[in-house]
């Protein structure tokens, strides 16, 4: 998925409950409807 939408995870971590991404989108790309598609 992230390849179709050029997105980059540049680090990743998975928690018991939660998980944390650092991510490079492309500019026209808004934060909220990347993780729409999440």
């Amino acid at each position: 998925m992230c390849e179709w939408k050029n997105v980059r995870i540049l680090e990743a971590e998975c928690c018991a409950d939660h998980i944390h991404m650092l991510l490079e989108i492309p500019p026209k790309m808004s934060v909220s409807s990347f993780m729409g598609y999440l």
